[in-house]
């Protein structure tokens, strides 16, 4: 499946208000769900322009993909507290953290196969042996059976009512989908979208790594939180005379803070589930769609009315794109009125020389178009034989073709701010300044271009075990296609490897124009270094499958480092203390 920029117009929905319609999208939701139960159906009387016939059209809808508050609207269900997973719902068991006041999923050990060495170790993870199973994801028969009967009370003035006991809700409506008669059918009817997925992980880890204030999910109430847990107590602050020393962790694979576990963390581990089913995420993602919004919001010009400029420019548009693509013709050619009547001779001419295919239309035409500019040249070169001809200047240049000369410059090149030299230049100078590289899987020549000798991939290129590339210059390859793009390449420049003289080292480098920079800047500290093409193996890790339950130790860093905080950020209560600091100065519970 590939998506091009014109399809994602029909799937993208904009709404520019700040204030989004929440459950109430239903409302917004009901023209669409008229549109695909009629689609189901059918549309009788659809013309195919390419087989020339009518048929009846039909079209299903798969799934929706939204961030997380909106996947919570369109399905129904519970995206906050202790049923915030869609997928897991009552079984998603999380712990209350009292003092970071949000909730831990930490029962994701739950998803790994049954004798995997990680479900005994306790006081790694959350001091509790991990003996039950992954919950098994709902269907949507199930799921429909669940949500019938629920109240759909639409408008915000109206707030959910208190939990009062019992069974906590997993559903807060029946989702609208659920009228069209496949849905519940469907293994996945909303997706998770890895795009935010992967944003939300990433500011956490980032965030807890680099102790970024509003970022982080480390901090003193994480380790109050982990001491009312029972696990990991050597990480407690250490109170001093007016701040508290909290210890810096280390192998955050594993010892992540439980605040750091909160429900994007969790939904990583459904993400699976969703390839295995729906293929790969680079088909589902809302990357396309997200950058497309972009383009929409470029269609603002008057900021009272939004909506009606966007309306209007897609309107213009399209319009265009339909123009473009349905009434002008193919080869640019033959939008002029000079080239018009020789199209009509050339098309007799077809006719007469290839009779048995004068039905087939598809395959005149693209014969046509392959052979109509050198006819026209010839054509129009036997008319010009004549003094009194009616040829004017505009066919004359466009009969004669593009021109094949290609201007060249011996001496040098200065493309984005670099300078090359071409090797004639480089053989008569002391330095060297002729290499470049290219990585690319296919060359496209534009002018300017480079007359490149390239080494041959296989023999002439390869990476030592230190990650540094080497060319052996005398196995030159790709001599069919010499050109590149000069605004494509890097310079480079080789030195001779030291173990083998018939290997050079590539080095690359650093681009900036010294003749252009400024008076302050320190040209004389720009350090080059030798940057390897291909990423270095991982290193190896610890996997931890022996854990020691009763050392805590390998949580700390060694030394004495470790973050300061205020004493009085700490929360006060009255209950007796865990841990070995004194009442009077704060308390850690």
């Amino acid at each position: 499946m590939v998506m091009h920029e014109e399809e994602v117009h029909d799937v993208v929905a904009v709404n520019i208000r700040s204030q989004q319609p929440r459950k109430d999208i239903d409302v917004y939701l009901q023209p669409l769900i008229d549109d695909l139960k009629l689609l189901w159906q059918g549309v009788e009387g659809v013309y195919d322009a390419v087989r020339d016939e009518v048929f009846t059209l039909k079209a299903v809808l798969f799934w929706t993909i939204n961030d997380f508050p909106t996947y919570g609207n369109l399905s129904g269900s519970v995206t906050k507290g202790y049923n915030a997973c869609p997928i897991c719902v009552d079984e998603t068991k999380p712990y209350r953290l009292k003092h970071s006041k949000k909730m831990g999923f930490l029962r994701n050990r739950r998803f790994l196969w049954r004798h995997h060495p990680y479900r005994k170790q306790a006081a790694a993870f959350d001091n509790t042996i991990e003996d039950e199973v992954a919950p098994e994801p709902l269907s949507g028969e199930e799921v429909l059976s669940r949500v019938e009967g629920l109240p759909r009370d639409f408008g915000k003035g109206k707030k959910p009512a208190k939990h009062a006991g019992g069974p906590r809700p997993c559903w807060k409506k029946k989702s609208v989908f659920f009228e069209l008669d496949y849905w519940k059918y469907i293994p996945v009817r909303h997706i998770l979208d890895v795009m935010h997925i992967e944003k939300n992980c990433c500011d956490a880890i980032l965030g807890t790594l680099l102790n970024i204030p509003g970022k982080t999910k480390d901090g003193a109430v994480s380790c109050l939180d982990m001491v009312d847990m029972g696990i990991r107590t050597d990480l407690k602050p250490t109170a001093g005379p007016k701040k508290a020393k909290l210890p810096l962790v280390c192998l955050l694979e594993m010892f992540f803070p439980p605040s750091f576990f909160d429900i994007m963390i969790h939904l990583t581990v459904h993400l699976v589930r969703e390839v295995e089913l729906w293929g790969p995420v680079f088909f589902r993602w809302m990357y396309p769609f997200e950058r497309y919004v972009k383009v929409f919001k470029g269609y603002v010009k008057n900021r009272h009315f939004p909506e009606g400029c966007i309306a209007e420019k897609y309107i213009v548009e399209e319009a265009t794109e339909f123009c473009a693509d349905r009434i002008l013709a193919e080869d640019a050619t033959t939008n002029t009125e000079d080239v018009q009547p020789y199209l009509a001779e050339h098309k007799e001419y077809l006719d007469l020389i290839y009779p048995n295919n004068g039905n087939n239309k598809k395959w005149m035409r693209e014969k046509q178009n392959a052979t109509f500019p050198v006819w026209l040249k010839d054509r129009v070169a036997n008319e010009l034989r004549f003094p009194n001809n009616n040829v004017s200047q505009t066919l004359r240049w466009m009969a004669a073709g593009p021109r094949n000369l290609v201007p060249t410059y011996a001496a040098a090149y200065h493309i984005n701010k670099v300078d090359y030299n071409t090797e004639e230049r480089d053989n008569v100078r002391s330095v060297q300044n002729s290499g470049v590289t290219l990585l690319a899987n296919a060359m496209q020549c534009k002018v300017p271009v480079f007359n490149c000798d390239w080494v041959e991939s296989t023999r002439g290129v390869k990476v030592d075990e230190l990650g540094f590339t080497l060319v052996k210059l005398n196995r030159l390859g790709h001599l069919n296609d010499p050109f590149v793009l000069a605004t494509h390449v890097k310079q480079i420049f080789c030195i001779s490897d030291p173990l083998d003289a018939d290997w050079l080292v590539v080095v690359r480098c650093p681009d900036i124009d010294y003749r252009g920079v400024d008076e302050d800047d320190e040209v004389h500290d720009i350090e080059v270094e030798a940057q390897p093409f291909n990423i270095p193996p991982m290193p190896s890790v610890d996997t931890f499958d022996d854990v020691d339950e009763n050392h805590h130790s390998k949580h700390m860093r060694d030394g004495n480092e470790g973050i300061w905080i205020d004493i009085d950020s700490l929360p006060r209560v009255n209950d007796n203390l865990p841990c070995d600091i004194d009442v009077n100065e704060w308390n850690c519970t």
